[in-house]
């Protein structure tokens, strides 16, 4: 990833969603008591591997936004997820509603976060 981003700040900020699977994994797996086997670890790999796959789908369809909105980071954020749930909703009214305010939602959490609170 580091020679696709040619960033070394990229891999570290890679390194958060790939690890959160992994904590969650271990987690579910500690509180239900299942041991640690070559079996079971069979599952972080997995897990490892998926997120990392949707890391780097991520963070290359992000960079391509920053390119195409000369690097204007809140466009860009925005208008990839507004595509994305275009995609994955209908046009139906209720559809709409829920897009709406999936959408505020995000945009009070980002501003938010940029006003160094926690929501």
């Amino acid at each position: 990833m580091a020679w696709m981003f040619n960033s070394f700040r990229m891999v570290v900020i890679s390194i958060i969603p790939n690890l959160i699977p992994l904590l969650l994994t271990a987690a579910i797996m500690g509180y239900f008591g299942i041991a640690l086997k070559p079996s079971t670890i069979l599952v972080f790999s997995i897990a490892f591997g998926i997120s990392v796959d949707d890391t780097i789908h991520f963070l290359e369809k992000y960079r391509q936004e920053l390119l195409a909105n000369h690097w204007d980071i809140k466009t860009s954020v925005f208008l990839d997820l507004e595509k994305y749930l275009d995609k994955s909703l209908d046009t139906t009214n209720i559809n709409y509603t829920i897009k709406k305010i999936i959408m505020d939602h995000c945009r009070s959490a980002c501003f938010l976060i940029a006003d160094g609170i926690i929501p």
